[in-house]
């Protein structure tokens, strides 16, 4: 996989009537990305937090492209102030 984690969304040339998409494409995830989302997650349903970039594509014709964003916070520093929720 050249790029893997990433995508593309193109105009829908296609469109015919407005309940139709106006974008389509797709994002390749890599099969470790999707076990590790598996594994770690805590509800029902899996976020998939993606980035975007609006450009062109050497014909001109305008895309998006699309990312996996794997930016994780770091876990918050342990304090010794009192949580004003706990009781």
């Amino acid at each position: 996989m050249d790029y893997p984690n990433r995508g593309t969304l193109w105009t829908n040339d296609y469109k015919k009537t407005d309940v139709q998409p106006d974008l389509k494409g797709d994002i390749k995830l890599e099969l470790d990305l999707v076990r590790d989302m598996l594994e770690n997650a805590d509800t029902d349903h899996i976020v998939i937090k993606l980035s975007a970039w609006l450009g062109k594509d050497k014909d001109g014709k305008r895309k998006v492209s699309l990312q996996h964003d794997g930016y994780k916070p770091a876990a918050p520093a342990a304090s010794n102030v009192k949580d004003p929720w706990d009781d």
